[in-house]
């Protein structure tokens, strides 16, 4: 009965999609069948029409340039990896000035700069300026490494380390079943007549004037470096996740950790940095709601190195709730004729619902304890999947029927609402990405 509803879900869903926006949908095949696919990529993401899928296969997605990435600017976007292909890696990610209205999806992809070392300062993803709701699923973020300046040139300076996700002005951010690592600090070193003076590491997680989501993420502020640091003042390592300029971050069934000290290896020992806090709230306008997910300063690797501290945030600024977070996921991508499994993991005898919409939005709901992430003004459906087992888990199979005429693939937002003890929670997102069976 319960993969009965679900194939009418699906049925109903497609008929609703005949006259929507959603319906001229395209899916961008990258495909360089091993070898170098950086320039076809690139050239995809450039010209794929708004709301279309890029789907990677087997490649070598490297930038040569340190400093260079990829970008998604000013339109709605899938980019994932095909089934079946292993783990792919991109350089640093940027997607800037999405509309309002607009989804991006990032499914299963690892991003960071393909030299670290020589990427200082570039976080694996930056969300800026952006209306619309990013979402990354499944994936790694890694910040780039701090670096010295360069040695003859005297116009130059530090760079400091880039955050695992860097998130500035943005409307929605939403990062589910994610780890992130911000880059480690540059480390000390003796050039000529100069010390070069180990310096913090990044954030994991910066939200600067902006909202996030981590749901289900392990997030870890990236080390300081190796070495003396200079001694003028006690430098605090970076964070695992940092809130301001009234930012709100709703963090639910996350573990979240700040950087480690240096440890004092290399020339000499480092005489009184602090690991990173596990969670630094700058403002008084800046919210945290801290639901099943703990803080935790970094660690201390030598006896001259100081503790961070667990949480350090301004009197109001964070709200507390242990209530158990549920975690939703769903096969993806998927084709036509396919099998996919939906599933849930949450307490015994929870009372599951499912909502299924085309965009995702970003509507803070505290009074059930999450974030709704479906875009209110697209269609919207809603399921009922029935109760938990005895071990708290819901695994449902089911087959994707055919998409309609001309649509070559769907990205279906899904998010899990639960009926328990606790009242009516909202849950984790998943995304459902839909593809025909010719490609």
């Amino acid at each position: 009965m319960k993969l009965h509803r679900l194939v009418i879900l699906a049925s109903a869903f497609l008929c609703g999609l005949a006259g929507s926006e959603a319906a001229r949908a395209n899916v961008v095949v990258v495909d360089p069948a091993g070898g170098d696919g950086s320039g076809p990529l690139k050239h995809a993401l450039q010209t794929a029409a708004d709301g279309d899928i890029v789907l990677l296969r087997n490649g070598d997605y490297t930038l040569l340039v340190p400093n260079d990435r990829y970008v998604i600017s000013g339109k709605g976007l899938t980019l994932t990896r095909d089934t079946g292909v292993p783990e792919l890696t991109l350089p640093a990610l940027l997607v800037s000035n999405i509309p309002f209205d607009r989804t991006v999806v990032v499914r299963g992809l690892k991003l960071g700069p393909s030299y670290p070392d020589a990427a200082a300062g570039l976080p694996g993803l930056e969300v800026l300026n952006s209306s619309g709701t990013v979402l990354a699923e499944d994936c790694a973020l890694q910040g780039g490494v701090g670096s010295h300046p360069q040695l003859f040139n005297p116009f130059d300076t530090y760079h400091p380390a880039g955050e695992g996700l860097r998130a500035t002005g943005s409307a929605g951010v939403v990062l589910t079943r994610c780890t992130v690592q911000g880059g480690m600090g540059s480390s000390f070193a003796l050039g000529v007549g100069v010390f070069f003076y180990a310096m913090n590491g990044a954030d994991g997680v910066l939200a600067d004037a902006s909202r996030v989501v981590l749901d289900h993420c392990t997030v870890h502020g990236g080390q300081f470096g190796s070495g003396q640091d200079s001694g003028f003042f006690i430098p605090i390592n970076g964070a695992g996740l940092e809130a301001k300029n009234a930012a709100f971050v709703h963090c639910a069934g996350s573990a979240v950790i700040g950087g480690d000290t240096g440890g004092g290896a290399g020339t000499s020992t480092n005489t009184g940095e602090k690991s990173g806090n596990g969670l630094t709230v700058v403002d008084a306008a800046s919210h945290v709601t801290q639901r099943d997910t703990s803080f935790t300063k970094g660690a201390v690797l030598h006896p001259t190195e100081l503790p961070g501290v667990d949480i350090s945030a301004p009197a109001g600024t964070l709200s507390v709730s242990n209530v158990p977070a549920r975690l939703l996921t769903v096969t993806s991508p998927v084709r036509e004729g396919e099998t996919c499994t939906l599933s849930v993991e949450g307490q015994p005898g929870d009372l599951v619902m499912l909502l299924v919409a085309l965009g995702a939005g970003f509507t803070p709901m505290p009074a059930h304890l999450g974030v709704f992430v479906e875009g209110p003004r697209s269609l919207l459906f809603m399921i009922g999947l029935g109760p938990t087992d005895v071990t708290g888990h819901l695994d449902l199979p089911f087959t994707t029927p055919d998409l309609i005429p001309g649509v070559m693939g769907l990205t279906l937002p899904l998010q899990a609402v639960v009926s328990s003890v606790s009242g009516a929670t909202l849950e984790s997102s998943s995304m459902l990405i839909w593809l025909d069976d010719s490609l």
